[in-house]
């Protein structure tokens, strides 16, 4: 993405720091490749790069979930419905695990920001303790990384917070210090069906279009896409990649690993 912008706005910027990296890291990340991340991560924050990394933990909340031997977690338009005892049994204890090992990797140079400061509202009645992300209430970006985690707040409750969601909001309460919007998946990017193996190097989002067969994509795809349509009324390009994506000297010029989207 070289010295681009992705908007008009110019934010303060902290001494030292000329660009601010919005990542959001699926759950799978966690498990396939977070180890081989931790580098670039941190080579970038010593090149003068802030992050402000969201992490999801949807792999980790099923794994724990069903290694107590609970039946498989409902879904509802693409979000797990929450109840008290997944919440207390999978959410929380994932989000604390995946919280740790983000501490472990990067020491001094991140500060996870807690439940309690990320405002919420109900998503609604039919997804249990599932909130709707409105502000991170009184948080500034001072540290290299600023973590934020799937877990928010609702006037005292805990509630699980869809990742995708968390980075829309807080793209929308920081824009005038983002450079980059990145997400990273355990695909390469937006990959076509049947058989899911074309990815699309670049892709114009327009009204409408994640709904039509032309982008014919999976459930899961299709509900970030439409996070990423969102954003894009705000920005104008948001890269969908993998770990080796994030890695490539190419990243952000629709030539490397991963998807391109623009608005249409």
């Amino acid at each position: 993405m070289g010295d681009e912008k992705l908007n008009d706005f110019e934010g303060e910027q902290k001494e030292g720091i000329f660009r601010t990296v919005l990542l959001k890291l699926s759950g799978t990340v966690f498990r396939d490749s977070f180890d081989e991340l931790v580098p670039k991560i941190r080579e970038e924050v010593q090149e003068g790069v802030r992050f402000i990394l969201i992490f999801g933990g949807g792999f980790l909340i099923n794994k724990l979930w069903n290694d107590g031997g609970n039946s498989k977690r409902t879904m509802l338009d693409g979000f797990g419905v929450t109840d008290e005892g997944l919440l207390d049994e999978a959410v929380v204890p994932a989000y604390l695990d995946i919280r740790s090992r983000i501490e472990s990797a990067f020491g001094d140079d991140v500060v996870v920001v807690d439940p309690e400061s990320v405002e919420c509202d109900y998503m609604g009645e039919e997804y249990g303790l599932v909130g709707g992300v409105r502000r991170a209430d009184g948080v500034r970006l001072d540290s290299s990384i600023t973590g934020f985690g799937f877990l928010g707040d609702v006037e005292g409750q805990k509630v699980n917070v869809n990742g995708d969601n968390l980075a829309l909001g807080l793209m929308v309460q920081f824009l005038c210090e983002i450079d980059e919007v990145v997400f990273l998946t355990r695909t390469k990017g937006i990959n076509t069906r049947p058989g899911g193996n074309v990815t699309h190097p670049k892709i114009e989002l327009k009204e409408g279009d994640i709904w039509y067969p032309t982008l014919n994509v999976a459930q899961g795809m299709r509900l970030k896409l439409e996070v990423v349509q969102s954003m894009l009324g705000h920005v104008d390009r948001v890269l969908i990649t993998n770990t080796d994506g994030f890695c490539s000297p190419d990243r952000g010029y629709g030539v490397g690993e991963g998807t391109l989207c623009f608005k249409g």
